[in-house]
C-alpha cells in the first residue's frame, strides 16, 4: 500500500505537470525581474562595504525568489574576480567540469574570499533539485533550487564566505558541479537551471588583514581531484589515509542532506507502527531522529545535529513560493572540532575519519571538508586524546501510545489514534593536548545534545490529522589552554520546527491545509587571553498554505497562502546590526521591512492553532 504521503505527493506532481500550477497560484505571467530599477542595498552602519546582495532586493508585488539573509561582508579593497563557469545549463544527470587558475594579480593570502552563484530556472515544470560544488576536491557549495511554474522562471543569487577554504584555491585545478536534472519533455518536466558561479579574492590592508585560514582543506569523502559525495548509509563518507606530522588544530565540516524515503525523516514513525498502520502512519519508517556522528579511527569524535531541511518541493510547494524554507538555497554546513585529535592525527599513520548518520536507512547525501592548521615553526607535534566520554551510539529514547480502531481510514488500514515521544539527550566531555612549538597546548570540549520530536495522529475514515513539534540544541564550551592563559568558546544551537499537517474530508472535497515553522539559532561567544566577542545569529521562516483535492484526490486547487521571514544578526566584533523582513500572501511579496537586530521572531504556536 502507497503511504499517505506517497499519496498526495504523487496527486501533486501529476496536477503540476498537467499545468495545475500555473492556473491555480496568481502567479504573474512574465518573470518579475530581481531588482527593482531603483533598488539600493541594505547597508548596516560598522559593517564593511557590502557591494552585493545575498538575494536580490525583489520589490514588492513579486513572485520571484527571495529571502532575508543578509549579504557576505566584504572589504573595501577592490576583489579579483575568477570565474568557475559561465552559462551552464543542466539539463541531465552529469557532472559538469570546470578549470581554476589562482588570480594572478591576486596572490594570498587574500582578507576575504567570496563564493558567488547566480542561477534561474526556465519557465515549466521541474522538481527542486541539489547542487554541489568542488574545487580541488573540496566543497565549496552545497544547496537546492527553487522550483518554476510556466508562468514563473525564477532568479536568485546566492553567496558564501569561503575564506577559511582558501587553501583549496592556491594552486591551479579542476573544480566540478553536480545538479542533476531530468529534462524530460516527454514526461512534462520541461525546466531547466542556468547557472554562472565565480570567486570573489579581496587583497589584505592594514585595514582588512588576512585571517589566519587552514593550511589544508581535504574534501570528504576524500576522492580526489574532482570530489564526490556519499549516500549514507551506502557509501561512506570518510578520509583514509595518513596526514602532515604537524597539526595544531582540526575541524570538519558536515553536510547531511536527506534525500528520498527520509527527505521528511522529522515526520517518521517507529518501524513498528509503519507496518501496523499498514503505512497510513508518519511519512516514513525509521522515527523521527537522526543525527551526524564524527569517528576517528572508530573513536567517537562528535556529534552533528541535522536540520531538518525543507526543499521548495517539500510538502506543499505553494508553502515556498516565492520565499523557500530556512537555508533552502545555501546550506550552512556543522562544523565539529577535532582539535583534541591533533596529536594522534600527526603521528604519521594512517588514519579514518568518518562521518555516518545515526539511524539513517536510506539516503542521506553526504559531503564536507576537512580542515588543518599546522604549526610553522615545526614539522612534527605531538599528543593524545586523554578524556572521550562520547559514546559510540548515541542515546535515543522512544515511546508511544497508539490505538487502533475497527474501522478503516480514509487512506486504508485501521483508524488510529495516539502519539508518539523521541528523545535523545548525550552529554559528552572530549579532551586532548598538543606539545607544538608554543609548548603544550590543551583542548577540551565540553557538549550537550538535546533532542525532542513529539508527533500526535488522529485518523479516521473522513481525517489524517499529523501534528509535529521538534525542538533540537546543541551547545559546546571549548576551553584551551596553554602557557599564556586560557580562552573559552561558547556555542548554542537551536532548530526549533512544528508542522501542521492535516488532510481533511470536506464535502466532496479534500482540504490539506499545512502550517510550518521553522526557525535556526546560532549563539556565540568568546573569552579569555584578552580576546572578547559575541555572535547572534536568529533565522524564522513561518509559512501555511491549504491544497484543495477531489474525491479522487487529485489536486484542483490551493488557497490562503501566506508566509513570513525573519532574519537578524547581531556581533560585537566587529559591531553589525541587522535584521531584514519579508512577508507575502497569495505568492507574492507584500512588505518587506528593516526591523533592526533586535526585532523578535513571529510566535511559536502549537501545531494545530
Amino acid at each position: 500500500m502507497k503511504s499517505l504521503r506517497s499519496i498526495a505527493l504523487w496527486s501533486l506532481a501529476i496536477a503540476l505537470v498537467s499545468g495545475c500550477r500555473s492556473n491555480l497560484s496568481g502567479l504573474p505571467t512574465t518573470s518579475p525581474l530581481g531588482l527593482a530599477p531603483n533598488a539600493t542595498t541594505n547597508q548596516t552602519p560598522g559593517m564593511p562595504k557590502q557591494p552585493e546582495l545575498a538575494m536580490p532586493l525583489t520589490r514588492v508585488g513579486s513572485s520571484n525568489t527571495i529571502t532575508a539573509d543578509p549579504p557576505v561582508p566584504r572589504p573595501d579593497t577592490k576583489p579579483c574576480v575568477v570565474t568557475l563557469f559561465y552559462h551552464y545549463a543542466f539539463k541531465n544527470f552529469s557532472n559538469k567540469t570546470f578549470p581554476y587558475k589562482p588570480p594572478a594579480d591576486c596572490p594570498g593570502p587574500w582578507a576575504k574570499v567570496v563564493f558567488n552563484f547566480d542561477v534561474r530556472v526556465t519557465k515549466g515544470i521541474q522538481y527542486d533539485r541539489t547542487a554541489i560544488l568542488w574545487v580541488d576536491g573540496g566543497v565549496i557549495y552545497f544547496g537546492t533550487t527553487s522550483e518554476p511554474s510556466p508562468n514563473l522562471a525564477p532568479t536568485w543569487h546566492v553567496a558564501r564566505d569561503v575564506t577559511d577554504l582558501s587553501a583549496l584555491f592556491a594552486k591551479p585545478s579542476t573544480g566540478q558541479v553536480q545538479l542533476w536534472n531530468c529534462y524530460c519533455t516527454g514526461s512534462g518536466f520541461n525546466g531547466y537551471q542556468i547557472g554562472k558561479a565565480y570567486l570573489q579574492f579581496y587583497p589584505p590592508d592594514s585595514k582588512y588583514p588576512a585571517p589566519a585560514v587552514p593550511d589544508e582543506v581535504i574534501g570528504l569523502p576524500y576522492s580526489p581531484p574532482l570530489g564526490n559525495v556519499a549516500t549514507l548509509p551506502q557509501t561512506p563518507m570518510e578520509y583514509v589515509g595518513s596526514l602532515p606530522t604537524n597539526i595544531v588544530q582540526a575541524d570538519v565540516d558536515v553536510f547531511l542532506q536527506s534525500q528520498a524515503k527520509e527527505e521528511q525523516w522529522f515526520m517518521d514513525v517507529p518501524d513498528k507502527i509503519w507496518r501496523q498502520s499498514k503505512h497510513a502512519l508518519g511519512f516514513s519508517r525509521g522515527s523521527a531522529f537522526r543525527e551526524g556522528v564524527v569517528t576517528v579511527d572508530g573513536q567517537p569524535a562528535g556529534l552533528a545535529p541535522i536540520y531538518p531541511w525543507i526543499y521548495t518541493g517539500g510538502m506543499d510547494p505553494y508553502l515556498w513560493f516565492p520565499v523557500p524554507g530556512v537555508q533552502t538555497l545555501n546550506f550552512v554546513p556543522f562544523r565539529v572540532n577535532l582539535t583534541p585529535f591533533a596529536g594522534e592525527l600527526s603521528n604519521g599513520a594512517s588514519h579514518t575519519i568518518d562521518v555516518r548518520v545515526f539511524r539513517a536507512y536510506d539516503h542521506f547525501s553526504g559531503a564536507g571538508d576537512l580542515l588543518l592548521y599546522l604549526d610553522p615553526k615545526q614539522s612534527a607535534v605531538t599528543g593524545s586524546v586523554t578524556q572521550d566520554t562520547l559514546p559510540a551510539t548515541p542515546n535515543l529514547y522512544v515511546t508511544d501510545d497508539v490505538t487502533y480502531g475497527t474501522g478503516t481510514g480514509v487512506f486504508g488500514g485501521a483508524t488510529a489514534q495516539g502519539w508518539v515521544h523521541t528523545h535523545s539527550l548525550n552529554d559528552y566531555t572530549i579532551s586532548g593536548y598538543v606539545n607544538d612549538s608554543s609548548g603544550k597546548v590543551t583542548t577540551t570540549i565540553n557538549a550537550s545534545a538535546h533532542f525532542v520530536n513529539e508527533q500526535t495522529f488522529d485518523y479516521t475514515s473522513s481525517r489524517y490529522v499529523q501534528l509535529a513539534t521538534q525542538n533540537t540544541h546543541f551547545g559546546t564550551t571549548t576551553t584551551t589552554q596553554n602557557g599564556t592563559g586560557e580562552t573559552t568558546v561558547t556555542e548554542s544551537f537551536e532548530y526549533p520546527l512544528t508542522v501542521s499537517y492535516p488532510i481533511l474530508a470536506h464535502g466532496s472535497q479534500f482540504l490539506n491545509p499545512v502550517k510550518v515553522y521553522q526557525g535556526y539559532r546560532a549563539d556565540e561567544s568568546e573569552s579569555g587571553s584578552g580576546s572578547a566577542g559575541s555572535t547572534e545569529v536568529s533565522n524564522t521562516v513561518k509559512s501555511v498554505n491549504t491544497l484543495i483535492f477531489n474525491s479522487s484526490f487529485q489536486l484542483t486547487g490551493e488557497r490562503n497562502s501566506s508566509s513570513l521571514q525573519l532574519y537578524t544578526l547581531t556581533s560585537n566584533s566587529p559591531s553589525v546590526c541587522y535584521g531584514k523582513q519579508i512577508e507575502t500572501k497569495n505568492n507574492v511579496v507584500t512588505a518587506i521591512a528593516q526591523p533592526g537586530c533586535t526585532a523578535s521572531p513571529p510566535p511559536r504556536r502549537p501545531p494545530g492553532t
